[in-house]
């Protein structure tokens, strides 16, 4: 029976439903304390259920009740963040597949935030869930209920959007500058670093003979250049002239 079912002997009775029944030759129904008549292969009962069904085998045949109650509709809803921005809210009605949620109920969602209320009606999703996409907003708190067309809250949910994380600080503005600036000077005019020397290992010594004045003397000279790792050197040494008037002399 996809209308309805039977439970605790009663039968539970969608909306609008239309029963197909099938009862041996002679037996009649009635609902509630209306006149019994003769069971149609089809029954359609209007929106407003009866109480009861009334069966009876003849009729000099005591009649049994059935109960009747509405099964009613129920529905989990559960808000997927898709992507910052946009919320899936999924919804399953209990005991209906998409295509019946809709014919029996039209389905709706009513999101209220902060802003205000919106309704987006439902669509089947896959095999046994409705749903829709709406946008968001950062860091807003939002209350999705799932409706039926007569507005009834059929389920609830409470769904929050993460907060947008903070932009990092701007740096602080740097102070003035005072004085004045010059570009870095290297000890040597073709070096690419101030650290490294431009010429490859090497070394190199002078002795020379000098006549300063009426006196003959001499110097030596000794120089290298090369890189210890990253470190270039540059080296002199020169020793004093002879003699008593020699007053040369230096090295770095």
């Amino acid at each position: 029976m996809k209308q309805g079912s039977f439970r605790d002997g009663k039968l539970l009775l969608r909306r609008n439903p239309s029963l197909e029944i099938k009862a041996p030759p002679g037996v009649e129904i009635a609902s509630d304390g209306g006149p019994f008549g003769p069971v149609p292969p089809t029954l359609s009962l209007p929106e407003r259920l009866p109480g009861r069904l009334r069966l009876r085998a003849a009729p000099d045949q005591p009649p049994v009740d059935l109960p009747i109650e509405v099964d009613p509709l129920r529905a989990s809803v559960e808000p997927i963040q898709t992507v910052p921005g946009s919320l899936l809210i999924r919804v399953r009605i209990e005991g209906r597949s998409p295509e019946e949620a809709i014919a029996e109920a039209h389905p709706r969602v009513r999101v209220t935030s902060p802003d205000g209320q919106r309704e987006f009606p439902l669509q089947r999703v896959d095999e046994s869930h409705l749903g829709v996409n709406i946008p968001t907003q950062p860091g807003e708190p939002l209350t999705i209920e799932v409706l039926d067309d007569g507005g009834v809250m059929l389920g609830v949910a409470k769904h929050q959007e993460a907060a947008a994380a903070p932009r990092p600080a701007a740096p602080p503005p740097r102070p003035p500058l005072l004085g004045v600036m010059a570009p870095l000077w290297a000890h040597q005019p073709d070096a690419t670093s101030p650290l490294r020397s431009p010429y490859a290992n090497a070394g190199a010594s002078v002795a020379a003979l000098v006549s300063p004045g009426d006196q003959a003397g001499y110097q030596l000279d000794a120089r290298g250049s090369g890189t210890v790792g990253p470190v270039g050197l540059d080296l002199a040494l020169r020793t004093r002239l002879t003699g008593e008037q020699a007053t040369d002399g230096v090295a770095w």
